[in-house]
């Protein structure tokens, strides 16, 4: 048997600080609840528990080491499941790049990279970014789950957005300039054809 409270701990639990560990019994039984319903694959709960987090993931089971299901089991974790969590925190470390990128941007001088990031972001998105990674049904909830936990629907959502409305705003900037160079030849000409006419 393994209680909710053991599986906090191991997964997102107070470390080995000795703050964190004289503040662990202080933590909320309904936070840890709450904490383990969103982060759990409860598929072959309560055999197996696995519970993903942001930064850690925890796979828990009863299982003998000796009987098939448990050598199953090592296949998955060591296959299927590993690929999936090696694809999702890819995703993440891109997404959190784009981001890092978006925060150094000169904006007077960098409307190509601004364009080349927008580039490598419809590229990210065409190549890498599959809702479906595999048909099983099994692969889907893991995939739900991976990307629940790792918020990576939220980050993404910030990261192009961000990169959009930054790309809108230069090429706004850009007609402006246009819009102004065209006044300025429009009035010169205008001018010039003026007096020209009175000189005449």
């Amino acid at each position: 048997e393994v209680t909710n409270e053991t599986l906090f701990q191991l997964n997102g639990g107070p470390g080995a600080f000795s703050l964190n560990e004289q503040l662990a019994p202080y933590v909320s039984p309904s936070y840890i609840n709450r904490y383990i319903e969103e982060g759990e694959l409860i598929r072959h709960s309560p055999t197996i528990r696995y519970i993903q987090a942001e930064e850690s993931g925890v796979f828990w089971t009863s299982l003998s080491p000796k009987s098939t299901p448990y050598a199953s089991l090592r296949r998955y974790f060591n296959g299927p499941l590993f690929y999936q969590v090696m694809i999702h925190y890819f995703q993440k470390i891109v997404l959190l790049s784009f981001s890092n990128a978006y925060a150094k941007i000169d904006w007077k001088k960098d409307a190509a990279f601004i364009r080349s990031l927008m580039k490598k972001m419809t590229l990210f998105e065409a190549q890498y970014d599959f809702r479906d990674i595999s048909a099983l049904s099994e692969e889907k909830q893991l995939t739900l789950l991976l990307r629940q936990a790792l918020d990576l629907q939220r980050i993404y959502d910030e990261a192009f957005h961000s990169m959009q409305h930054l790309y809108s705003t230069q090429e706004h900037l850009s007609d402006i300039k246009q819009n102004n160079l065209l006044f300025f030849l429009t009035m010169s000409t205008v001018i010039s054809g003026a007096f020209g006419m009175n000189l005449v």
